[in-house]
């Protein structure tokens, strides 16, 4: 709702809706908030403290409020991603090649002929003419 009365056109600072203080309700019987107060409780760590951040962003997001910073957002999710994966949390990305052959190199081609491929359909009425039937003058 924030967003639609965001875009309005002839929409004054004014708003009531817009200026309307921001209330997030928590369900202190969810096993995650359960959870996350046991782990505070315990020794609170940077995982416990992005979990906890995340939770509360996708409940913005949830309830139609944007985030202030989504890059932060989605770096937060995918290190805890990762760990719920059982990959490491700053695992860096492999980079791999990718070997691209030539078009006229024919060693890399199967042995199978084109003998066996059936012929081209034949144009009717309604269908476009290929590209190499169409003067490149016209284009």
């Amino acid at each position: 709702m924030e967003r639609i009365s965001k875009a309005q056109a002839y929409t004054s600072g004014n708003n009531a809706y817009s200026s309307s203080k921001k209330i997030v309700e928590i369900n202190p019987n969810h096993p995650a908030i359960k959870e996350l107060l046991e782990r505070v409780k315990d020794d609170p760590d940077t995982e416990t403290e992005e979990m906890a951040k995340v939770l509360y962003e996708a409940a913005l997001i949830n309830s139609g409020y944007n985030i202030k910073d989504t890059i932060d957002f989605s770096k937060r999710f995918y290190r805890l991603y990762n760990s719920a994966l059982g990959i490491s949390r700053d695992a860096p990305i492999e980079e791999y090649e990718v070997e691209l052959e030539d078009e006229g190199d024919s060693s890399s081609t199967s042995d199978s002929s084109d003998d066996d491929a059936p012929p081209p359909p034949k144009k009717g009425k309604n269908q476009l003419p290929d590209d190499d039937d169409v003067p490149k003058d016209d284009l």
